[in-house]
C-alpha cells in the first residue's frame, strides 16, 4: 500500500450531474487532507455537495476530475472489486437512518463487518461484543434493532462502523434522525471511539450541534470547500462510555481508555 501521512485526501475534485436542461456543476476544486485521528466536518445546504462528497470518498460515484485517495491509494486505479475490499476493509460508514439489517441481532449488525473480512465468526463475535460493550450496548447484543431506541440503533451502527478498525469513516447526517439528548450521546461516542481508535472522521452535517465535535468546519460554497472554523477547544462534549478492556490489543478492537 502506498505510504501517505494522509488517510483520506482529494485533490482537485470537481463532480457535477447531468439534470433535465443541462449539466451542473456542483463541485469544482475541492482539496481536503484528512490525517488519522482528525475531525472533519463539511457543512453547506441541501444539494451543496456534502453527500456527494462522501460518495467520491467511499469509492462509490468517481470524481469527474482529480484524485481521491484513502491512505495514499488512489481510488480511480482501483477496479470495482478493488475499490469494494477497500471500502470493506479501510472505511467505515455511519448513515443517518441507521441501516441495521433488522433480521440479524445487535451483535450479529456489529460484527458483519468482521465476517464479510474473513474474520473467524468466534473472534468476530469477540470483538463485536468488546465494542458493544464500549457504547454501552453489551446488555442488547441479542436483540433485534427494532427493539432499541433511535439513539441506541445509532450507538450500534457506530461501534458497526469502526469494529474492523477502518482508516476513515464517513458519517452523512448521523443525528439527523435523533433528539438532542440522543444526539449529544451519540456524536460524543462517535468523536471519543474514532479518535482513540485513529480513524480520520468526514462528518456531513446541516446541524451546529454535530459541527461541533469537529477539529474544523469546512463549507460547501460556490462549489468549492472553505474552511469555515474551529469549534473542538470552544465546547466540550461529554466523554464516550469506558472502554472495554477485552482485545485492546488487537486491530480494529476497542483502545483502552
Amino acid at each position: 500500500m502506498a505510504e501517505s501521512s494522509f488517510a483520506l485526501e482529494f485533490s482537485g475534485i470537481g463532480k457535477g450531474f447531468r439534470e433535465p436542461g443541462g449539466w451542473r456543476r456542483l463541485l469544482e476544486g475541492v482539496d481536503l487532507a484528512v490525517p488519522r485521528g482528525r475531525i472533519e466536518v463539511i457543512m453547506g445546504p441541501s444539494g451543496s455537495g456534502k453527500t456527494t462528497l462522501l460518495h467520491l470518498a467511499a469509492g462509490l460515484d468517481p470524481p469527474d476530475a482529480g484524485d481521491v485517495r484513502v491512505e495514499g491509494v488512489s481510488l480511480a486505479a482501483l477496479d470495482d472489486r478493488a475499490r469494494t475490499l477497500l471500502r470493506r476493509r479501510r472505511i467505515g460508514i455511519v448513515f443517518q437512518f441507521f441501516n441495521l439489517i433488522p433480521t440479524l441481532t445487535v451483535s450479529e449488525n456489529v460484527r458483519l463487518p468482521l465476517e464479510l473480512g474473513g474474520e473467524p465468526v468466534r473472534a468476530a463475535r469477540e470483538r463485536a461484543g468488546a465494542w458493544l460493550e464500549r457504547v454501552g450496548l453489551l446488555a442488547r447484543a441479542a436483540d433485534y434493532p427494532d427493539r432499541l431506541s433511535g439513539g441506541e440503533q445509532q450507538r450500534a451502527a457506530v461501534a458497526r462502523a469502526l469494529v474492523h478498525g477502518p482508516a476513515v469513516v464517513l458519517a452523512d447526517e448521523p443525528t439527523g434522525s435523533l433528539d438532542r439528548g440522543s444526539a449529544a450521546h451519540v456524536l460524543a461516542t462517535l468523536a471519543g471511539l474514532a479518535r482513540d481508535a485513529g480513524a480520520a472522521v468526514v462528518l456531513a452535517t446541516h446541524s451546529d450541534a454535530a459541527a461541533r465535535i469537529g477539529d474544523e468546519v469546512h463549507v460547501v460554497r460556490e462549489r468549492r470547500l472553505f474552511p469555515e472554523r474551529r469549534l473542538a477547544e470552544e465546547h466540550a462534549l461529554p466523554a464516550a462510555p469506558a472502554a472495554a478492556p477485552a482485545a485492546a490489543s488487537v486491530r480494529g478492537s476497542p483502545p483502552a481508555a
